[in-house]
């Protein structure tokens, strides 16, 4: 995990992959107390519809 920055009843996480991307997850306020910067999480997408975009396309396709 890069980063966390604690939204009220969320917090957004800022996790690297391991081949380099980045994704922003938000998860309960209380689930992020321990996660800190530094930490290796897992990712797993819940059984509900995700909000997935693109940061910058600028390039995509070349």
């Amino acid at each position: 995990m890069v980063a966390s920055s604690f939204r009220g009843s969320i917090a957004r996480l800022r996790v690297q992959l391991a081949d380099g991307a980045e994704l922003l997850a938000d998860v309960p306020g209380h689930d992020s107390v321990r996660l800190a910067p530094g930490v290796t999480v897992t990712v797993a997408f819940v059984d509900r519809p995700v909000l997935v975009s693109a940061s910058d396309l600028e390039g995509a396709g070349s």
